[in-house]
């Protein structure tokens, strides 16, 4: 008895104490938790301010824009650099302060800002200045409104910016204002990773027009799974849209595309006779860099066996 007496004194003993420090530790939990919330708010906003670069550009950027133009090498590469370092927030600055041409505010010297910045970002160890160019100028192409504006900005994605931008372009693709544009800046940036987007938009285009540039271009690719997507064209009524998609499937030497080359250039105008016979001519030289040289043969053989004209 006197055992489970003590026992139970002891348990009573360990309890009493514990009460109150449960109690504590209870109520010091949210405050725990509210302290851990705002080191994590801390920690965002520094990264975030981190990745985009410098503070505000504030008065900085219109000294820098008011230095150019300029033609010392010296002094280029000093604007540059010190653009550079204006971040995210400065190219955003200078996106906004962009105008179609003709307006009666200068834009002049951000235009040359932004070129010089193109070729900055994209020389050898530059990427992470070329990921913030590429991404400020990527959100900027798809937001404008502005059609003068927005070919400014593709140009320069063209002279700088790397393979983020491409997903952006390809969504111009389909509008005939700016495909030529877009699918060209694409072809600098990457051509193997902008033929799938080529294919898609050629797969949904309406226009004559719309479909002759992205056939000019899938054929740029050299690509020879562009083939499936060009055919359909290669036996077009229209002639130049014909004319483009043979040149395309000329450029990829691929055995399967043979069919539209069997025969002799048949046009009765000079200038689409003078096209066919180079499209033939180089689907036989890139059948025979590709390991196909009995067929390309056959067909200089065909060449140079019809008659001449009198």
């Amino acid at each position: 008895r006197d055992a489970g007496m003590e026992r139970q004194k002891r348990r009573a003993g360990d309890a009493s104490p514990g009460r109150p420090h449960s109690r504590n530790a209870t109520a010091g939990r949210p405050a725990r938790a509210r302290l851990r919330l705002l080191l994590c708010g801390m920690i965002v906003a520094l990264s975030a301010l981190w990745a985009q670069g410098a503070p505000a550009p504030g008065g900085r950027l219109q000294q820098l824009l008011a230095d150019l133009p300029t033609s010392d090498t010296k002094e280029s590469l000093r604007v540059a650099r010190e653009l550079v370092k204006l971040g995210a927030p400065g190219l955003r600055v200078m996106i906004s302060m962009l105008v179609p041409r003709g307006n009666e505010r200068d834009d002049a010297n951000v235009r040359r800002a932004l070129h010089m910045l193109a070729f900055h970002v994209s020389r050898p160890g530059a990427s992470g200045e070329q990921r913030v160019f590429t991404q400020e100028l990527a959100r900027a192409v798809s937001m404008t409104t502005e059609p003068d504006v927005r070919v400014f900005l593709i140009e320069e994605l063209q002279a700088g910016g790397g393979k983020s931008a491409i997903p952006a372009l390809s969504a111009l693709l389909k509008d005939s204002r700016f495909a030529h544009s877009a699918s060209r800046a694409m072809l600098k940036i990457d051509p193997s990773a902008s033929s799938r987007y080529l294919r898609i938009a050629l797969e949904s285009a309406t226009t004559t027009q719309t479909q002759r540039v992205l056939i000019q271009a899938l054929g740029r690719t050299q690509d020879r799974t562009i083939v499936s997507a060009v055919t359909p064209f290669a036996r077009s009524n229209d002639a130049m849209l014909r004319l483009e998609a043979r040149l395309a499937l000329a450029g990829t030497g691929d055995p399967a595309a043979e069919e539209y080359f069997s025969g002799l250039p048949a046009s009765a105008d000079g200038y689409l006779a003078a096209k066919e016979m180079s499209s033939l001519l180089l689907y036989a030289r890139n059948l025979a860099a590709r390991g196909h040289a009995k067929s390309a043969i056959a067909i200089c053989t065909r060449i140079l066996d019809a008659p001449l004209e009198q």
